[in-house]
């Protein structure tokens, strides 16, 4: 059972709507019961009245600012979600001091620093932590932690409020025992044959590090066409069909680890000329606007008219005819379109499926973007997000609530759109080495447990989805090359080294070529589906 308890920076209030006075319990300078962390004193908080609101405005020079709460008990798996509210630039974090059990640092904090912000309009913001099971040298574990908001020197802020939701552990721990979640080693088989798809004349590639067969070293294939190389097999299509494709995965020695029938069903070049309307669901990797563009260039190539409706076309910029709008969000997870609606102008400030808080309105998004018609097609690209700051100790429970929000958030799609085709993409796997991440989160998220939570992530999805009549899976983490299309600079081996090595720079966004790779995944999808309902007993899926 989950047990929400809120905390709040002034005395029992919520995070509310648009002039709020979130900050209106003062002790001086600070929300009651906050204090300035004693190390960092050289900046002082000003109460402000600005929009009708009590604001806190913070103006750091060459040392940081911090205010913290009192200590509680918070042990391994306890997770904070941080929501702020704020306007102005700079850099800051909302995060957790941690101690152990006799109240002394374990000298590492969860606080790494925002990237550098700019916003001269309210914004709002959310930070999620959790609390790990981690054993510090010579100091134990996290046991009790305090709550803070830590501004970065040369920074000029106005916060007008701030809450922290706490959720505990669903799973129970000892003073000696970390916790381990029942989660699938590998991503299982589907009985019938996982489906492909591909398309005649257009390249399609299945990319054996990608199937994740641990202990997989070589591969062997049985297919009737394409060819065999040491990392993939690819094919370009000469004819349309559907044909059996079986992959064996070798260990060092030779012997077979895994064996798994694929079903390749391949459109033909050429479609019966049609109108079809497609609705791009996703986070960042949708509002790169990158993949989206290439699924239509790909329809229109085969025939197709293609309309892809949505509220932007990329990073909030208004449809102007030419880019293809969507509704992709950075950051944003499959519970964000069902829940998303803080205050501000941001076009990631509301979910654009909601009418009113907790009130989803597919068929008003209908009307506003399609003349209140259902689209013909259904894209879902999201996960990453969902899975990316899980720890083994809430891996079970947030992979648990990443699918209940899908199904929740497909279904309200299925109700409002019941002739659509709704087609859920597998997320890919992430860069191949350690240093993306370490670029992009520090020691904040790691790859190896990232892996650990997209496996997680893609069992439960292929176990609730997998066979469904209503939903397909689309398998675009196959058809990426994470080696070549993941982007690289190149920099100095170390400070000073005259050595020029070339490393990794992001940790899960592709590069442009990347992208388009999953854009023909999702196309030759479509174009499949297309062909069976012309020749149903050809394509079947």
């Amino acid at each position: 059972m989950k047990h929400w308890l809120r905390l709040f920076l002034l005395a029992a209030l919520a995070l509310q709507a648009a002039g709020s006075d979130l900050f209106h319990e003062w002790t001086g300078n600070l929300p009651r019961g906050w204090e300035i962390n004693h190390a960092y004193k050289e900046t002082t908080p000003e109460k402000q009245q600005l929009d009708g609101m009590t604001v806190l405005a913070v103006r750091t020079g060459k040392q940081p600012f911090a205010m913290m709460m009192p200590s509680e008990n918070a042990g391994p798996g306890t997770r904070f979600r941080f929501t702020v509210r704020f306007r102005g630039r700079g850099r800051f974090v909302a995060g957790l001091y941690c101690y152990n059990a006799r109240d002394v640092w374990v000298g590492k904090n969860l606080d790494t620093y925002s990237p550098m912000l700019d916003q001269p309009a309210w914004t709002t913001r959310e930070i999620v932590w959790t609390v790990p099971a981690d054993d510090y040298p010579q100091r134990g574990r996290i046991a009790r932690i305090r709550p803070m908001l830590t501004v970065a020197p040369g920074s000029d802020f106005q916060f007008a409020g701030c809450t922290v939701e706490r959720e505990n552990p669903t799973v129970p721990h000892t003073a000696t025992t970390a916790p381990t979640a029942t989660m699938p080693t590998a991503i299982p088989a589907r009985p019938q044959g996982t489906p492909l798809y591909a398309t005649v004349g257009s390249e399609c590639n299945l990319y054996f590090a990608n199937l994740d067969w641990p202990g997989a070293v070589r591969y062997q294939v049985e297919a009737p066409c394409g060819r065999l190389e040491d990392d993939r097999w690819t094919d370009v299509p000469r004819q349309s069909g559907t044909f059996p494709l079986v992959i064996r995965g070798l260990d060092a020695a030779g012997k077979t680890v895994r064996e798994e029938r694929f079903q390749l069903n391949i459109a033909p070049e050429k479609t019966k000329p049609c109108d079809l309307s497609i609705l791009f669901v996703g986070d960042s990797l949708t509002d790169a606007s990158v993949y989206p563009g290439k699924v239509m260039a790909r329809l229109a190539a085969a025939g197709v008219n293609g309309q892809s409706i949505g509220s932007h076309c990329g990073s909030g910029k208004t449809p102007d005819g030419q880019a293809t709008p969507h509704e992709g969000r950075g950051g944003w997870t499959f519970g964000s379109y069902l829940t998303r609606w803080t205050d501000g102008d941001d076009y990631r400030a509301r979910s654009p499926f909601l009418a009113a808080p907790d009130q989803l309105d597919i068929p008003g998004y209908f009307a506003r973007y399609h003349q209140g018609n259902p689209p013909d097609v259904i894209v879902f690209f999201l996960g990453g997000n969902d899975i990316a700051s899980l720890t083994e100790a809430t891996r079970q429970s947030g992979v648990a609530q990443a699918l209940a929000n899908a199904e929740s958030l497909i279904g309200a799609f299925r109700e409002a759109a019941p002739q659509a085709r709704i087609g859920l993409a597998l997320l890919p796997p992430p860069a191949p080495k350690q240093e993306a991440f370490g670029r992009n989160y520090g020691m904040r998220i790691q790859r190896d447990t990232y892996l650990d939570n997209r496996r997680a992530l893609l069992a439960g999805l292929q176990d609730r989805f997998g066979n469904r009549a209503d939903v397909s899976l689309i398998p675009i983490h196959l058809a990426l090359d994470c080696i070549h299309h993941y982007p690289q600079e190149e920099e100095p081996a170390a400070a000073g080294s005259s050595v020029i090595v070339r490393r990794y720079v992001n940790a899960v966004h592709p590069s442009a070529d990347g992208y388009r790779q999953l854009g023909d995944a999702i196309a030759d999808w479509i174009l499949v589906g297309l062909a069976s309902t012309v020749n149903p007993d050809n394509h079947k899926q």
